[in-house]
């Protein structure tokens, strides 16, 4: 599997494979560089929610989590290289200063910085074997701003104003806590439809954060719905839903005591699911 991902992500970042089509999200879609959600404005569900199913993408999700607590993490995506970019920060965060992380990860002043080869060598060690090596066979073939232009990655326009404004670990002294809890936190990968990945799952949890997943894949919403509440959830568990809008549709299905709705000032905001006691 870890060969066929090199040579796949090779492909798709020489241009010598096209990674889209007429579906979104599949097992060779892109990688999210940073969250389009506003995850700091729903951090306070996160805190001290020990065991975690969540989403991948592009990791902050997780890494958000993890400063607010967690430390028995599920990632889950339906793409195969989310896995990778998450332990590439987690490795990065474990070396790089805040001020270093962001050059790495976003520069907006220095576009040819980003993915710098010789500041990945000097973490690179902090990496398991696999992870390691999928990362230096696009190094060792590419410089840093072709594989950050490819369809490996999402071409959202990524500021750092939004970037810190969405996330918690990189606001204030935050990065710092993180740099000292993370090491803490145990994060196990899975591949595969996050419907088929939980109708196999027998553990329980404090928190699942399913992202905006809400959108994709499901037969209506009622087939979300049949989802989250299949989910084993620990007592005061919480499932979490981001939502990019709050359809009239979406009221009209998630009704009862279970759901209420966080809407923010943005016009976004996450649907809270709450099993009844």
């Amino acid at each position: 599997m870890l060969n066929d991902d090199i040579k796949l992500a090779q492909k798709i970042v020489s241009g010598s494979y096209n990674n889209t089509g007429s579906l979104f999200y599949h097992d060779k879609s892109f990688i999210y560089k940073f969250s389009n959600e506003e995850i700091s404005s729903y951090q306070k569900y996160q805190k001290n929610k020990k065991k975690m199913l969540s989403i991948t993408a592009s990791g902050d999700q997780i890494l958000n989590s993890i400063l607010a607590g967690s430390i028995n993490i599920k990632s889950c995506d339906i793409s195969r290289f989310p896995k990778y970019f998450f332990e590439l920060k987690r490795a990065a965060i474990l070396n790089l200063t805040k001020d270093e992380f962001i050059n790495f990860f976003i520069n907006e002043s220095d576009y040819d910085q980003i993915l710098n080869d010789d500041i990945y060598d000097g973490f690179r060690n902090d990496l398991d074997q696999d992870d390691r090596k999928f990362w230096d066979s696009l190094f060792q073939f590419f410089e840093g701003g072709q594989i950050y232009d490819s369809f490996l990655f999402s071409h959202e326009i990524v500021t750092l104003s939004s970037a810190i404004e969405r996330n918690v670990y990189l606001q204030d002294s935050n990065y710092n806590k993180l740099q000292n809890v993370i090491t803490k936190a145990n994060v196990s990968h899975y591949v595969g439809d996050i419907k088929d990945i939980i109708q196999s799952d027998h553990d329980s949890y404090d928190l699942v954060n399913l992202s905006s997943i809400i959108y994709y894949g499901f037969n209506g919403f009622d087939d979300y719905k049949n989802l989250i509440e299949n989910i084993n959830l620990n007592e005061d568990g919480v499932t979490l839903t981001y939502l990019y809008q709050l359809r009239n549709r979406i009221k009209q299905v998630f009704t009862g005591d279970s759901y209420t709705f966080d809407m923010f000032k943005s016009g976004e905001g996450v649907m809270v699911y709450k099993k009844k006691k």
